[in-house]
């Protein structure tokens, strides 16, 4: 990734270098490409280092330790973008002063797609606005339909452990432990026949759903001794005498999942489940506690729920908190870069809009293909808001810097767009490859995201070719 954030600032230096004083010096184009570039490019890099330290806003070490270093990353290859670049120009030959520089005029091909577009935000700039605006709220109403949840499965790559996985679950049904612990809220021994009887109708119950696995508790012992002694059965038996029979019993050798504590004030429900989606899970576990509710006294008795799938479950609420905290952070702050750069509020919103397209389009692309927003996609919004301005901020920088030249907003960012439009592409194409590269992964989740970056990256372009012009044109005045 960070490699294809260093080719795209390149692109664009090598883009000014290429048009810019022609006829001139190596030494003397590469310093004028550096001092019309260093500005946009800090503030793309600025935009793009927001959208990743928003992620370091995570209560997820992944994401944080994801944000912080791809920020360090960032602000290391803007600097050695221009160093390397320095020492490369350095040793090339100087062309002869006739020679026109290369890439000075625009492929026709691409001059006429240029003038087209031009041409239609011009002519039908109300309908491309109506049309891109309809999607954006498309967008808008399908975040309330993507699904929220994690496949664990999906954050393992094929491959031995993954069918070694799959083995177990085949084999005992299960590989995952949930152990349900119950108490007294007073305080006192649950070894007593009504807590054994409730537990046992407890245990019953949740034994019969189908995501349960040979729930195991005292309440099984108690019935093999019933068979093994029946003369037992139905009697009553002391704490003293439950203390030393169940003390002669080997109950350390897992301490996190015990069938009883050492003082007899808590027994546990140990039970297996197959490897399940956090959506499931969670929906596992508040049935677990509906039930509990529905056998025992909850201003008597006591569920506490452990496991790693306790805290498997609760990926969802992270996420969730992630995705509110992280992208409104980058947004704000989105803002303010973009802001300081235009120095015009009216030009900076009208700017702004077209930078929150792709995040609607990919909001889309989640529902219409039922991807879930889960532990690595839950990155993407942070991520695609600042990279998605970065070709819209050296855009918007010819826009402003044809200001004393060109009165009409229309002819100011038609021209902008003949200067820039080689850049736009290149850089799409990089950015594009980068992220389809990370598709490549065997990892379905990273793949996933690689896939909906790439959609993403390529659905900016589009907004910045046709939608912001269409706005400026007929909404910017100054």
């Amino acid at each position: 990734i960070l490699m294809v954030y260093s080719v795209s600032d390149v692109v664009h230096l090598i883009n000014i270098y290429d048009r810019e004083s022609i006829g001139a010096t190596s030494t003397s184009r590469l310093s004028n490409a550096i001092k019309k570039s260093f500005t946009p490019c800090f503030y793309t890099t600025l935009t793009t280092f927001v959208g990743y330290f928003a992620l370091y806003l995570s209560p997820l070490p992944a994401f944080k330790n994801m944000g912080l270093f791809t920020c360090i990353g960032l602000v290391l290859s803007y600097v050695l973008v221009y160093l390397i670049t320095i020492i490369g120009v350095s040793f090339m030959k100087a062309a002869a002063p006739e020679t026109p520089p290369m890439g000075a005029d625009l492929d026709s091909t691409e001059t006429a797609l240029v003038s087209w577009i031009n041409h239609s935000t011009s002519r039908h700039s109300y309908k491309i606005i109506i049309g891109f605006t309809a999607v954006l709220f498309l967008g808008i109403f399908a975040i309330t339909k993507v699904e929220l949840n994690t496949d664990s499965l999906n954050l393992l790559a094929e491959g031995p452990a993954k069918e070694d996985l799959r083995k177990i679950e085949a084999q005992l049904e299960g590989s995952s432990r949930l152990q349900l612990q119950i108490s007294r809220a007073n305080g006192a021994s649950v070894i007593d026949p009504k807590s054994l009887e409730l537990l046992g109708a407890f245990q019953e119950e949740i034994g019969a759903n189908p995501l349960v696995i040979a729930p195991v508790s005292v309440v099984n012992m108690v019935q093999f001794l019933e068979k093994r002694q029946p003369a037992i059965k139905g009697g009553t038996v002391s704490e003293k005498e439950a203390k030393e029979m169940l003390g002669d019993l080997e109950n350390t050798d897992n301490a996190f999942f015990t069938l009883f504590s050492e003082d007899l004030r808590a027994v546990g429900i140990t039970l297996s489940m197959p490897q399940m989606k956090t959506a499931q899970l969670e929906q596992l576990i508040n049935n677990l506690k509906k039930t509990f509710e529905s056998h025992f006294d909850p201003s008597e008795y006591q569920l506490k729920i452990n496991g790693f799938a306790v805290v498997f479950a609760s990926l969802n609420n992270f996420i969730l908190a992630t995705q509110f905290k992280s992208f409104f952070a980058a947004f704000i702050a989105a803002f303010i870069c973009l802001w300081l750069f235009i120095r015009q509020i009216r030009t900076t919103l009208l700017v702004l809009i077209p930078n929150i397209l792709p995040l609607a389009v990919l909001a889309i692309l989640m529902w219409l293909f039922k991807i879930p927003l889960d532990v690595t996609t839950a990155m993407i919004t942070p991520i695609m808001l600042g990279i998605a301005m970065d070709d819209t901020i050296h855009l918007i920088y010819k826009y402003r810097k044809y200001q004393t030249a060109f009165e009409s907003p229309t002819k100011r960012i038609d021209q902008a767009l003949h200067y820039s439009a080689t850049a736009l592409l290149a850089t799409t194409v990089a950015l594009v490859a980068g992220f389809l590269i990370i598709a490549t992964s065997a990892v379905p989740s990273v793949r996933s995201f690689g896939i909906l970056c790439a959609v993403t990256v390529s659905t900016a372009l589009i907004t910045d070719l046709f939608y912001l012009p269409a706005l400026l044109k007929s909404f910017d005045k100054k």
